[in-house]
């Protein structure tokens, strides 16, 4: 109830640009977020391609500044997402990758990765999280701060004390 007046029950909702849905496996949230990346990748798509007379060093910045936030925007709290989930985000990345180094299919990502210095999006999301609950720790609201002693020093959450099940993060 919410001012005398039911609140209706909804199988996915957005806050603050994250899609949640009622399992908590964030299927809407990176569809769209793809949805969003590949948009704005194709607008971007003349300066990030081969023939662009930027220099790889300024398509990387490019690709660092405005497509990967679309990807890892709020990572810390959708990080636990399936393996489908994480591989449909690898592939968007992995194209934009290719798009702006111009390498063939046949190179492997793991190369792009190394010459790019692009992290893949498994090691950004650890990254992303284990920086966001580093922070924690020092914020002000006491309800946020207590969440930082619910992390275990390998960056992994305790079991809550209630009777809730919740998994590792990482």
């Amino acid at each position: 109830m919410l001012f005398n007046n039911p609140i209706p029950w909804v199988k996915e909702t957005n806050y603050l640009g994250v899609t949640l849905d009622t399992r908590l496996r964030y299927n809407s949230h990176i569809t769209k977020s793809c949805k969003k990346f590949k948009i704005k990748l194709l607008k971007l798509q003349p300066i990030l391609r081969k023939k662009s007379k930027l220099s790889l060093k300024n398509k990387i910045l490019i690709y660092k500044s405005y497509l990967q936030p679309i990807l890892s925007y709020a990572c810390a709290i959708w990080g636990n997402t399936t393996d489908q989930n994480i591989k449909k985000l690898q592939i968007h990345q992995n194209r934009a990758i290719r798009l702006i180094t111009g390498a063939p299919n046949f190179i492997p990502r793991t190369i792009l990765h190394e010459e790019t210095n692009i992290e893949p999006i498994t090691q950004l999301i650890q990254k992303l999280a284990t920086t966001f609950y580093a922070t924690i720790s020092d914020h002000e609201n006491p309800t946020i701060n207590s969440i930082s002693r619910s992390i275990t020093s390998n960056g992994t959450r305790k079991p809550p004390t209630t009777s809730q099940v919740i998994q590792h993060l990482f």
